[in-house]
């Protein structure tokens, strides 16, 4: 009767200790997620911000020259190689000091590139000045879609279940062949 009494105190404590070890690592997995998810928003509003910056300074030289094959190739290449853009919208200040649209390229429902005529829209949207010589000639809205984002953000979550719940099942398994040993 007290070997008995003694194997269910046993198991209680092995039980507690398990859960409180499962909540523990569950904790440390939500902690991690949410760090490595602010690193990746992190990063990826750096990357809309240098990539809005560098391409208002590509264009400015073509923009200025009014050479629109330029513009066009620069912005196809930039829409075809970056799955994050959705659309680039260029326009000229005209001398009234007036926007007047010179390109304007989005991907349609398939991906494909067509063009536009109307201001794209997108998830996250960066509008900067084309300056050249210091002289404001134009702006540059590039639309951003946030599917790559999610994407990555569901991966990193998946790596962070699939390891916690790793060590879940090890720290189970050990404390059962604990127990089964001391029983």
């Amino acid at each position: 009767m007290l070997k008995q009494q003694n194997s269910m105190t046993l198991t209680r404590s092995f039980v507690m200790i398990s859960l409180i070890t499962i909540v523990a690592i569950i904790g440390l997995g939500i902690k991690e997620y949410t760090s490595q998810k602010a690193h990746l928003t992190s990063k990826m509003s750096l990357w809309y911000d240098s990539t809005s910056d560098r391409l208002a300074a590509i264009m400015a030289t073509p923009l200025w020259n009014f050479d629109i094959v330029q513009l066009m190739n620069i912005t196809k290449s930039e829409i075809e190689h970056h799955p994050s853009i959705s659309s680039i919208f260029v326009k000229e200040k005209t001398i009234t000091g007036q926007e007047k649209l010179v390109i304007c390229y989005k991907k349609d429902a398939s991906g494909q590139l067509i063009s536009c005529q109307e201001k794209p829209s997108g998830d996250i949207q960066k509008l900067k000045k084309i300056s050249y010589e210091n002289n404001n000639i134009g702006s540059l809205e590039i639309s951003f879609s946030q599917e790559q984002h999610h994407k990555e953000a569901r991966d990193i979550l998946k790596s962070v279940i699939l390891r916690y719940l790793f060590l879940i099942v090890i720290v189970i398994a050990g404390l059962f062949m604990a127990a089964r040993s001391l029983c």
